[in-house]
């Protein structure tokens, strides 16, 4: 069960971020950031439908690191959306998921006690090293020609606010209710992207980047997969290691490449192929381990 919880969790997750690389080549980040975790009040509503008053509290006891994960998760957002302006989706995904894989691998060993084998830890450094292979790849299409250096620092970035965000929703889900943590857990990173932006205008007048309600309730539409995304990961990481649910959404690379391939003329080559098919076999390797 916690395999097929991972597994739907990535699938819905690169669906949802290949729908908004649209609007990362057009918003600023952390504008961007904010106009999706302000979607997720109504559209991640359903994710508290049966949670009692007393398990909403549970999860606000832990306000602490709902407010830590809200400002990381809000950086980790901005950062890879603007890296989204530089670089292809395939290698700023690659960028960011290969580190935040890493660092996630050892939260859970570290903080969690996630118990792996040899072989288990052998097949997350396979789907990394499968990412890495596949994102380094050249690709053609409107991103072909990027600005590879700023893109690059950016997702590498953000991939520590990415861990942490992550590890926080598992601390949670591992205590409380873990629907109710997701929800909680996705709105606290708007209100977070929220605080960020009064900062940013605070420090440098940049404000936030207005809008039409139009392109809002698109956006809207874009995130929605969330929905499933944030409840299934929650129930894999209640039921599950950290480390193996992270290295299964690392996955999310491979569907996302084919998905921008087909819509944004990212084409991939040979190779590319070569690497999707090591993450692929990666991750099933992980269901027997």
């Amino acid at each position: 069960m916690f395999y097929a919880l991972a597994i739907g969790s990535m699938l819905s997750y690169a669906l949802q971020n290949t729908l908004l690389v649209h609007y990362a080549r057009r918003i600023d980040g952390l504008s961007l950031s904010f106009y999706r975790g302000a979607s997720f009040i109504i559209t991640l509503s359903p994710l508290l439908l049966g949670s009692s008053t007393m398990e909403i509290f549970s999860v606000l006891t832990h306000w602490r690191i709902l407010i830590l994960s809200g400002l990381s998760g809000g950086i980790f957002l901005a950062l890879n959306f603007e890296s989204l302006r530089f670089i292809h989706v395939g290698l700023a995904q690659t960028t960011t998921r290969s580190l935040s894989t890493i660092l996630l691998a050892l939260s859970g060993w570290v903080f969690f006690h996630d118990p792996f084998s040899l072989s288990g830890l052998g097949l997350i450094l396979l789907i990394v090293l499968g990412c890495l292979w596949l994102g380094m790849q050249r690709s053609h299409g409107a991103q072909g020609k990027a600005y590879l250096l700023p893109g690059i620092l950016l997702a590498l970035a953000s991939a520590l606010p990415l861990a942490i965000t992550h590890a926080a929703l598992a601390y949670i889900s591992k205590q409380s209710d873990p629907l109710t943590s997701g929800y909680l857990w996705e709105v606290s990173i708007g209100l977070g992207s929220a605080a960020l932006i009064v900062l940013r205008s605070l420090t440098t007048r940049r404000h936030i980047q207005r809008i039409p309600r139009r392109t809002f309730l698109l956006i809207a539409v874009c995130a929605s997969p969330t929905l499933i995304g944030t409840g299934l990961y929650s129930l894999a990481l209640h039921a599950g290691p950290l480390s193996i649910a992270s290295a299964i959404g690392g996955g999310s690379l491979v569907v996302m490449s084919l998905l921008a391939w087909w819509w944004y003329g990212e084409r991939l080559r040979a190779m590319q192929w070569m690497a999707i098919a090591f993450v692929l076999a990666g991750i099933v390797g992980l269901k027997f381990a």
